[in-house]
C-alpha cells in the first residue's frame, strides 16, 4: 500500500459495541466503524440482509450500510465483493431505485470508495474512470472531505500517469477544501500531492512550499495525518535534487527518528532503503551498505525487503564487488518469487514464476540491475573471455523484456503505460548496449523495435479488440483477469512458506493456466482479436530482409540513449549495427532543427546548416553504407527529415540527402511488414478545403488558406467521381461521416500540436477535431491520409513512446499511409508540392518516390529563397510506401466506366428492341 493512502481506512480502539434495533441506525454504523474489520463484515451483512423492502425504501442511510461493508471486505483483502458492492449502490442511484438526500454527500463518498478499492487491485484505468465519472458531484459538495479525498486521489492517480500538471491542478482544489473544512487529513494529503508533481516538474521552490505547509500540518495534527515521516523523505529528495547533501541527510535522519520513535518498522525499513539509496548515487558506498542492511534486518513486508535488497546490490556492483552483487540480487527477486530457488549464479526464473509475481514493477528494476552487472563486468574484462558474461547479460535483458510483456498486457489506459513504459528507457539502452559489444544486430533490432511505438501498439490493439470480441467472450476475459489479479494480490500478502501461501500459489497459476486456454482459444476462434490484443511478436530480422529485398529498400533504425547513439543499417544482404557518441548528436541535432525551423535564422546561417546536416549525416546515415534508392527510417523520438540532411559541406550547390534517396518514415518496421487490411472503400477519394475558419470558443482566429479550393479541384481532377468539399461544406461531421470508408482523404487546413501539454488539434469550417475524439470513431479502411496542414506530424514526445500527434492517431485507426508535415509550412509550396505528388502517384509511382520527385522538381524549378529546406523538406510520408492497391489514374478509371456504359447502353437497346419485336407480334395476331 503506497504511504498517501496510510491511514485513509484506519479502525479506532477496539471497542465492545452492542447493537440494539432500538437504536437508530446512524449510530449503529459509527459502533460498527470502530470494530474489527471481520466483525464489521458479519454484524453490517446481517443488517444489510434484514433491510426491510417496502416499509424502509432504500435511501441515505441504505448508501451508507453498502459503503461500510464494501469498506469491511476491502479491509479483509475481498476487493471484488467490495467492488461489487459499491458498483451496485452507484448504479441503483443512478437508476433512482436508491434515494439520496441532496443534503447528504455519502453518494461522493462511495465514488470515492470505490476508486480507492479498485487502486487497491491494481486496476488503475477503473480508477481514473470512476473518479472522473465522481467529479461532477465533487464539484457540487464543495465543502465534503469525501470531495477533497476525490481531488487528490485523482491527482495521485494522474501523477502517477505521469501527467502531473492535472495532477498538481487537481490537488490544489482537494487542499483548497481541505482548508475550508480545516481538515488537517485533507489539507496536508492535498499539499504532499502538489510537492509530488511540482518535484517531478523540477519546480523545486513550488515543491518546497507544498511540502514545508504539509509538515506543518503534520506536526500540528500527527493524529490526523496519515505519514509525517514521508513528508520529511519528500524534503529530503528536494535538497538531494538541488545537491544539498547535509539538508538531504538531516531530513532523512528526521524520517528515521519518528518512525523509530513509533516503532514503525516497515515505514523505517523505507526510509533506511532511501537513505541508502542517497548514499549509493553520491558514491558514499560504506554507509550505503551500512543503511541498507539494517533496511534488509528489518522485518517488513517483501517488496519493502525486496527493493532494499536491489539498492544493496547495486552498492556492491559499484563498489566491484560483482560476485556479492549477483548473489544479492538474486535474493532480491527470490523476495519476490519465494519458490525460486536459483542453483548458480547465472540461473534465471523462468517466465511462468515471472508472470504470477507480484509487484512486477520492482522485479523489472531488479532484473535490469542484475542485467546492467553482468554488462559492466563484461566492460570491465575488455576481451575475448568476455562474451560468456555479456551472453549472462543478454539473457537476462531478454527475461526483463518478456516480463515487460506481461505487464503491458495487465496495464490499461494509454497514460499509465507511458509512465511506467518511460521507466524501462534504462533497460533497452543496456540491451542494445549488450548487444553491440557482442556484435549482434538480430537482437540489437528485437530491442529496438520493443522499445518504440509501444503506444501505437497498444492503440491498435485496444481499438481492435473493442471490435472484434463479442460481449460475452470480453466479460469472460475480464472475469478471468480480475481473478488472476486478486490471487497475486492474495499471494503477495501471505508470508511465503505457509499452507496459506502455497494454496493461494496453487490457485493463481491455476487461474493463469485458465487464462492463458482463453487466450488460445482467441487465436483459433478470434485470430484478428488475438493479433490485436496479445501477438507482441516481432518480426525476425531474416524477414525483414526477405521483405526488403521484395520491395528493393533499407531500413535505417536507431535509439537514442543516455550515454550513446545507436545506429542499425538492414539491406536486403546484411546489417550493420553502429554506436556514436551522444553529446555529437544531440547538440549537432539541436542546432540544425533551430534553423530548420526558423527561415530567417536558416537564410543568414545557412553554412552552419549545411556543415551541421553534413555531421549528422556522418552520424547518422554515412556509416551505414546503404545503396542508394529507397529507405525507410524508423526514428526514435521525434521526426528528423533526412531529406535535408547534406552529404558534402558545400554551400554553394547543398547535396541534400532527397537526390540520392527516397525517405518514408514508420513508428515501428515491425508494422510496415503487417499485411494490408481488406477494404471495402466506398469513395476513391475525398477531399476537404475550409478556407475559412469559423471563430468559436475552443479555436482562435484563423488565417484564410487562399488557393486551397483550387488546389484541392486540380487534385481531384485524378480521380473518377470525387468527393471535394470546399469551404463550409468541409465540416467536422462530414469528415467524420466520409473520411473513413474513403481510399483517399486529402485534407487542407489548419492543424496544432507542440511538443508541451496540448493535445493535437485540426481544425473544419465549422468546429474541431481532437485527438482523443479518433480513438471512439469507426476503423478507417483509408490507405493514404494526406494532411496539407500545419504541424500535423508533431506532438508531444513521450519519452520512448516517439511522437504522440494526429499522424499517430490515424496510424492507431487503421490508416497505413500519411502524407503529413513537420512544422508550419508555407501555403503555396505546400499546394505545389502536393499536386505534384498526385501527379506522380497517378503516374504509378510509389509513394517516397513520388514525394522524392516531387520535391527534386520543386529544387529544380524554384527560386534560390524557396529552395531553403524549410519549404520543402517539412512534407514527409509516413507509413506504407507502397503504391495504391486501387487504379487512380482518371483516364483508367473513365475508360472502365465507359465500357460498362456501353456493355449498359447495348443491352438496354437489345432489351427494347426485343419488347418491341414480341409486342409487333402480338398485334399482328390480334389483327
Amino acid at each position: 500500500m503506497r504511504p498517501f493512502f496510510a491511514g485513509l481506512f484506519g479502525l479506532g480502539c477496539l471497542l465492545q459495541t452492542v447493537v440494539s434495533a432500538q437504536v437508530p441506525l446512524q449510530k449503529t454504523l459509527d459502533s460498527l466503524g470502530r470494530l474489527e474489520p471481520v466483525r464489521q463484515r458479519i454484524l453490517l451483512t446481517q443488517h444489510l440482509r434484514g433491510w426491510p423492502t417496502g416499509s424502509m425504501p432504500k435511501d441515505t442511510n441504505y448508501i451508507r450500510l453498502v459503503v461500510d461493508l464494501a469498506r469491511a471486505h476491502a479491509l479483509t483483502d475481498d476487493l471484488p465483493q467490495a467492488i461489487r458492492y459499491l458498483k451496485s449502490v452507484i448504479a441503483g442511484v443512478n437508476r433512482r431505485e436508491i434515494r439520496s438526500s441532496p443534503a447528504c454527500d455519502v453518494f461522493l463518498k462511495a465514488y470515492y470508495r470505490l476508486m480507492y478499492v479498485q487502486l487497491q487491485g491494481g486496476r488503475m484505468a477503473d480508477a481514473l474512470q470512476t473518479g472522473q465519472r465522481g467529479l461532477g458531484l465533487a464539484r457540487q459538495y464543495s465543502r465534503s472531505k469525501w470531495a477533497s479525498n476525490l481531488y487528490t486521489t485523482l491527482a495521485y492517480v494522474r501523477s502517477t500517469e505521469g501527467d502531473y500538471e492535472q495532477a498538481h491542478s487537481l490537488a490544489e482544489r482537494g487542499t483548497y477544501i481541505g482548508v475550508l473544512l480545516q481538515d488537517a487529513f485533507c489539507m496536508a494529503n492535498g499539499f504532499f500531492e502538489q510537492a509530488k508533481a511540482m518535484r517531478s516538474l523540477k519546480r523545486l521552490d513550488r515543491a518546497h512550499w507544498a511540502i514545508d505547509r504539509a509538515i506543518v500540518v503534520g506536526r500540528k495534527h500527527p493524529d490526523k495525518v496519515g505519514d509525517l515521516s514521508l513528508y520529511y523523505a519528500i524534503k529530503a529528495s528536494l535538497y538531494q535534487m538541488e545537491k544539498r547533501y547535509a539538508d538531504t541527510e538531516f531530513w532523512f535522519e528526521q524520517a528515521i527518528a519518528l518512525n523509530r520513535s513509533q516503532k514503525d518498522t516497515s515505514r523505517l525499513a523505507s526510509n533506511y532503503t532511501d537513505l541508502g539509496y542517497f548514499y549509493s548515487v553520491t558514491e558514499q558506498y560504506a554507509p550505503a551498505i551500512l543503511v541498507l542492511n539494517e533496511a534488509v534486518g528489518l522485518r517488513t513486508y517483501s517488496n519493502v525487503r525486496a527493493v532494499a535488497l536491489d539498492n544493496l546490490g547495486v552498492a556492491y556492483q559499484k563498489m566491484g564487488r560483482t560476485t556479492t552483487a549477483i548473489q544479492t540480487l538474486q535474493q532480491a527477486i527470490r523476495e519476490l518469487i519465494p519458490v525460486y530457488k536459483a542453483r548458480s549464479a547465472t540461473e534465471l526464473p523462468d517466465s511462468v514464476l515471472i508472470r504470477s509475481a507480484p509487484n512486477k514493477e520492482f522485479l523489472l528494476a531488479i532484473l535490469g540491475d542484475l542485467a546492467d552487472v553482468w554488462l559492466q563486468q563484461g566492460i570491465r574484462q575488455q576481451s575475448s573471455n568476455s562474451s560468456g558474461v555479456l551472453a549472462n547479460a543478454l539473457r537476462t535483458f531478454a527475461l526483463a523484456d518478456q516480463l515487460v510483456d506481461y505487464m503491458r498486457w495487465e496495464h490499461t489506459g494509454q497514460q499509465s503505460k507511458l509512465y511506467w513504459r518511460e521507466k524501462t528507457r534504462s533497460l533497452y539502452e543496456g540491451a542494445i548496449e549488450t548487444c553491440f559489444r557482442l556484435d549482434n544486430p538480430t537482437m540489437a533490432y528485437r530491442f529496438m523495435e520493443k522499445s518504440r511505438a509501444v503506444l501505437l501498439t497498444d492503440n491498435l490493439n485496444e481499438l481492435g479488440a473493442r471490435q472484434q470480441l463479442p460481449p460475452q467472450l470480453a466479460q469472460q476475459e475480464q472475469t478471468l483477469n480480475q481473478k488472476v489479479t486478486s490471487l497475486r494480490a492474495q499471494v503477495a500478502a501471505e508470508k511465503s512458506g505457509t499452507t496459506a501461501y502455497n494454496r493461494a500459489l496453487a490457485e493463481l497459476l491455476l487461474a493463469q493456466e485458465k487464462s492463458d486456454a482463453f487466450v488460445q482459444q482467441m487465436k483459433k476462434t478470434h485470430t484478428l482479436y488475438y493479433q490485436y490484443r496479445y501477438d507482441n511478436a516481432v518480426r525476425p530480422l531474416v524477414e525483414v530482409q526477405t521483405w526488403l529485398r521484395t520491395h528493393n529498400q533499407s531500413v535505417v533504425t536507431y535509439f537514442v540513449g543516455d550515454s550513446a547513439l545507436y545506429v542499425l543499417g538492414i539491406t536486403p544482404s546484411g546489417s550493420r549495427l553502429r554506436r556514436q557518441p551522444i553529446r555529437e548528436y544531440t547538440c549537432g541535432l539541436k542546432n540544425w532543427l533551430s534553423l530548420l525551423n526558423n527561415p530567417t535564422a536558416l537564410n543568414s546561417q545557412f553554412p552552419q546548416f549545411v556543415q551541421n546536416g553534413a555531421d549528422l549525416y556522418q552520424l547518422l546515415l554515412a556509416p551505414l553504407q546503404l545503396p542508394a534508392g529507397r529507405v525507410v527510417v524508423s526514428p526514435d523520438g521525434f521526426f528528423v527529415p533526412f531529406e535535408a540532411l547534406t552529404r558534402s559541406r558545400s554551400v554553394s550547390t547543398p547535396d541534400y540527402l532527397v537526390s540520392t534517396y527516397a525517405f518514408s518514415y514508420v513508428y515501428s518496421v515491425n508494422r510496415l511488414l503487417a499485411e494490408p487490411a481488406v477494404t471495402t472503400s466506398q469513395t476513391q477519394f475525398v477531399g476537404m478545403a475550409p478556407q475559412q475558419f469559423a471563430r468559436t470558443q475552443t479555436q482562435a482566429v484563423l488565417p484564410d488558406l487562399p488557393g486551397s479550393v483550387e488546389s484541392l479541384e486540380r487534385i481531384g481532377a485524378h480521380y473518377f467521381m470525387p468527393t471535394v468539399l470546399k469551404g463550409k461544406q468541409a465540416t467536422r461531421s462530414q469528415f467524420r461521416a466520409l473520411a473513413p470508408t474513403a481510399t483517399i482523404v486529402q485534407l487542407f487546413t489548419h492543424a496544432d500540436a507542440d511538443t508541451l501539454r496540448r493535445e493535437p488539434v485540426i481544425y473544419f469550417a465549422d468546429s474541431t477535431l481532437h485527438l482523443s475524439d479518433l480513438q471512439t470513431g469507426p476503423a478507417f479502411e483509408t490507405q493514404l491520409l494526406v494532411l496539407s496542414a500545419c504541424r500535423t506530424g508533431v506532438g508531444s514526445h513521450q519519452k520512448g513512446e516517439g511522437v504522440f500527434s494526429l499522424a499517430r492517431g490515424f496510424a492507431a485507426l487503421g490508416v497505413p499511409s500519411m502524407l503529413t508535415t513537420l512544422w508550419s509550412v508555407e501555403t503555396q509550396p505546400t499546394y505545389t508540392l502536393t499536386e505534384s505528388f498526385y501527379d506522380l502517384l497517378a503516374a504509378g509511382l510509389t509513394k517516397d518516390v513520388a514525394l522524392q520527385q516531387a520535391k527534386k522538381d520543386w529544387l529544380r524549378t524554384a527560386s534560390r529563397a524557396n529552395k531553403l529546406p524549410h519549404m520543402w523538406a517539412g512534407l514527409i510520408l509516413i507509413g506504407d510506401p507502397s503504391p495504391l492497391r486501387q487504379p487512380q489514374d482518371r483516364l483508367a478509371m473513365a475508360t472502365g466506366w465507359v465500357g460498362w456504359s456501353i456493355t449498359g447502353g447495348l443491352l438496354l437497346l437489345m432489351l427494347v428492341l426485343i419488347g418491341y419485336s414480341r409486342k409487333r407480334i402480338r398485334i399482328n395476331r390480334f389483327t
